[in-house]
């Protein structure tokens, strides 16, 4: 305490700020690209809402803000029952094959809920959906095409953010062909 008084500060999860009713209300203003051709499920992993006496996130079991901030923008959000089961996270060193089946069934999950990509607030989350798809979806003997967004990518694509396009090239699984068949990549 070094004799200096401190205010108490609330820490608030990145995705629980920009998914404000507040923020989601500014980014619709200063929108300049509808994200209408995506269809994402939105994955928020396992540990972003938990536990919830610490984060007090009011629905841990089944978070909306995601849901709510990119059908905002024009994203046609596709329901689902497993936005918060674990992808696997740390175990993509140790124990791969955990990863692979993890991540394979929320693939699987996502494609039969109609989605043609994920939209994540977890940046762990985001790396294993996104490094390893080739070959998990030869393991599971499917064709496997889901980009996985960060949703701060999307909410800069939506904004017209000047390096959105820029972005694009980090991915392992390339969004650029389902941008392009949302006729949002000519718009970026």
């Amino acid at each position: 305490r070094l004799g200096t008084e401190y205010d108490r500060v609330e820490v608030m999860e990145l995705n629980s700020y920009f998914t404000s009713e507040e923020v989601i209300a500014r980014a619709r203003e200063k929108q300049v690209v509808d994200l209408a051709g995506l269809k994402p499920v939105c994955y928020y992993g396992c540990q972003g809402q938990r536990p919830p006496k610490i984060t007090k996130h009011p629905n841990p079991e089944n978070p909306m803000g995601l849901d709510n901030l990119m059908s905002a923008l024009g994203a046609e959000v596709r329901d689902w029952s497993f936005k918060t089961d674990c992808c696997g996270a740390s175990h993509s060193l140790a124990r791969p094959d955990i990863l692979y089946k993890m991540v394979g069934d929320l693939y699987r999950r996502a494609l039969e809920a109609g989605a043609n990509c994920f939209v994540t607030g977890c940046q762990m989350c985001q790396a294993n959906l996104d490094l390893y798809q080739k070959e998990i979806a030869a393991e599971m003997g499917e064709e496997v095409y889901l980009p996985a967004f960060y949703f701060t990518e999307l909410i800069g694509l939506a904004l017209g953010h000047k390096d959105a396009k820029r972005w694009l090239h980090r991915h392992m699984v390339n969004p650029k062909a389902l941008l392009s068949e949302a006729n949002l990549l000519e718009k970026i």
